[in-house]
């Protein structure tokens, strides 16, 4: 035996040098526990058939160590009861022995005995306090349990023996991300990714992290990159399919997600994912087709169960929605899919008249919504921030706001199509885009360029307007410009209408840069409207995290109304009201005043479903699935039947309904 190459080895696994261990061993591979001690290495590394190579000469031998080389072998070949009974045959030459009591727990493990596998490790690293691969082996099977705080404190005591062990890391941040420690999982990966660029396990799981807080763009990237190592690697795939589907790049999601299901038929997440995407943009037939090859994959999966509500609903079988959903443990979903079960479960019983259910079953909804990792990256107190900038300028009588007359044309052929949210702004834009005589843009960060560039001035956005000169309003419209011919591809023709519901708020700013320029402001029943946002699962941003109970959601309509009410009066700006009531009781007539008003021949606008579908790939809104229908008045006086639950707030939203020509009568 040779002490010294042992411990010099186990001094470079303490210092975080694997490589240099695993040199240092290989070097003294011909000593035993050298030998021992690179088999275990290997394994931990997920190397298997390195360790196979080593577990192979040693296995020869009678030993306790060849017993267990040969119940590695017998694991790797899929032999479970041989590799329990070689590691108990190890153990009965020398009990206690842990590389043995490790080897019966990977057995024990994969037969499905976990509770006994993790006593196997726990009494692996009783028996052998600095067995790093042992307490790796003992955080994977307590994270199989669902005892979390217990595996990462295994998967730490590994770490704390053998730092270099990237595989451990890795199982360290996943275990991290599971439960709900995105920025700390980030960490782990990174590190990982510091020794090993191309760990394909960590790009993968350190980008499923960030687009878990948002950051899609470096996500993108990682991704990318582990797909440059192993174009086949159908996780990234199916990730990537996940991340352009956020982005509602519908073509490149549904690549993806179909190499992801060439590569793994089996693979029940990508058949949901891909489900979803296709619903989501009108193929219907093609989505149960995908739900189909995922029941055969699964046919118990709850997350396919999901689909198949959605697809029910969309059939206005709702009361089949409902049986399907309400046969789901939602105790047994994720965060991420247990939100979505609750929004869908809300919105099938809202159709099948049982408001009560429905609001409860919304708020749970909300409620996990507001405690995941993006909504907690929100700063609650920016969107009052805002109102209160605002408020001031107002108060100060907007300066800056009035535009130079020799900018008077500024602006012309270009109209801003406005509204509160859930107000059918997506229904004027989808049937005006129809006509050739319109480019239209939704909800695209336009005019969000040039307020972000004003908000870095000294005074901000909006006091910034009183300060800007001639050369600077150029600047702000050739940003604008610029932003506006990238996302379309080119430059606009004779009418663009940019849609983004709550820009009313910045009609000042319009106003300031492109006075020719017109406002079409869609209002709804304010009731309706609160009520709508409520039930929406929306991608989370500064305003409508305020929308996850009814509350919160009356004060930020009333809120942000009651500012648009004051603008409104105080500015010149062209604008026209049209009332979603009205488009949705007679689409052609309600947009005839529409068309009139922007130049727009009414005869070259199409009012047909499939050419609104054909507007766009798919709509990048919470309001797809009525697009996708035939034009209904289901949500119209809805709040009729939850008039118990917003019964607190309609004296605050009565002048707004007022105001609007509504009532709140029962």
């Amino acid at each position: 035996m040779n002490p010294t190459a042992l411990e010099q080895a186990r001094s470079l696994l303490a210092a975080g040098d694997l490589a240099s261990a695993e040199a240092a061993l290989r070097a003294h591979g011909d000593q035993p526990d050298c030998a021992v001690a690179l088999r275990e290495l290997l394994v931990a590394e997920r190397r298997d058939d390195e360790a196979a190579s080593i577990a192979a000469a040693m296995a020869k031998g009678s030993d306790p160590e060849a017993a267990v080389s040969r119940s590695l072998l017998a694991f790797q070949r899929g032999d479970l009861p041989a590799a329990l009974r070689e590691s108990q045959a190890a153990l009965a030459q020398a009990p206690g022995l842990a590389t043995a009591l490790n080897h019966a727990g990977r057995a024990l493990h994969n037969a499905g005995r976990t509770s006994e596998a993790v006593r196997a490790f726990q009494q692996a690293v009783q028996s052998a306090p600095s067995y790093a691969e042992g307490w790796a082996s003992l955080g994977h099977a307590q994270r199989a349990t669902g005892a979390m705080e217990a595996s990462l404190e295994a998967y730490r005591n590994a770490l704390d023996r053998s730092p270099g062990l990237t595989q451990v890391r890795h199982n360290l941040g996943i275990t991290l991300y599971h439960v709900d420690q995105p920025a700390k999982a980030l960490a782990e990966f990174d590190r990982v990714l510091s020794d090993d660029p191309d760990h394909a396990g960590a790009l993968v799981d350190g980008a499923l992290t960030l687009m878990l807080i948002g950051r899609l763009d470096e996500a993108q990237a990682r991704l990318e990159r582990a797909l440059e190592t192993n174009p086949d690697l159908a996780l990234a795939h199916l990730y990537l399919g996940q991340l352009h589907n956020e982005l509602t790049a519908t073509d490149t999601a549904l690549v993806h997600l179909r190499r992801s299901a060439e590569l793994d038929p089996t693979d029940v997440e990508t058949w949901i994912e891909l489900t979803g995407v296709l619903e989501q943009s009108n193929r219907e037939n093609e989505a149960i087709e995908a739900l189909r090859q995922g029941f055969a994959a699964d046919p118990q999966h709850p997350g396919l169960h999901l689909e198949g509500a959605k697809l029910e609903r969309r059939r206005n079988d709702s009361e089949a929605a409902v049986r399907r959903l309400r046969g789901i443990d939602s105790r047994s979903l994720t965060p991420r899919v247990a939100q979505q079960y609750w929004f869908e479960l809300g919105l099938n019983l809202d159709r099948a008249g049982q408001p009560d259910a429905a609001v409860d079953a919304f708020g749970r909804g909300n409620a996990l919504a507001r405690q995941g990792p993006r909504s907690r990256a929100m700063d609650p107190r920016a969107f009052e921030a805002r109102c209160a900038a605002l408020d001031a300028w107002l108060a100060s009588g907007l300066p800056g706001a009035r535009p130079d007359p020799a900018d008077s044309e500024a602006g012309r052929g270009l109209a801003f199509l406005v509204g509160f949210p859930r107000s059918g702004t997506t229904l004027v834009d989808t049937t005006l885009a129809t006509s050739p005589q319109i480019d239209a843009l939704e909800e695209a960060p336009t005019l969000d360029r040039v307020i972000r560039a004003l908000e870095q001035s000294t005074p901000p956005y909006p006091e910034a307007l009183a300060t800007l000169d001639t050369q600077q309003v150029a600047e702000c419209r050739q940003r604008y410009a610029e932003a506006v011919r990238t996302l379309l591809g080119r430059a606009p023709g004779d009418l663009l209408i940019d849609k983004m519901p709550l820009r009313f708020l910045h009609a000042g700013l319009i106003q300031r840069l492109f006075p020719a320029a017109k406002l079409v402001f869609v209002a709804r029943h304010p009731c309706d409207v609160v009520l709508s946002n409520f039930m929406q699962q929306y991608a989370v941003n500064e305003t409508n995290i305020h929308f996850d109970t009814l509350t919160n959601a009356a004060s930020t309509y009333t809120r942000i109304m009651g500012l648009w009410a004051r603008l409104e009066t105080a500015l010149d700006l062209p604008a026209l009201t049209v009332r979603y009531e009205d488009l949705v009781d007679d689409l052609p007539g309600a947009l005839a005043p529409v068309c009139n008003f922007l130049s727009v021949d009414p005869d070259s606008v199409s009012f047909r479903r499939d050419d609104r579908l054909a507007t766009r790939d798919r709509v990048r809104t919470s309001s797809y699935a009525q697009v996708a229908e035939p034009i209904y008045q289901r949500a119209s006086g809805r709040w009729q039947s939850y008039r118990s639950h917003l019964a607190p707030f309609l004296d605050a939203l009565r002048p707004h309904a007022e105001r609007y020509g509504y009532d709140l009568n029962p």
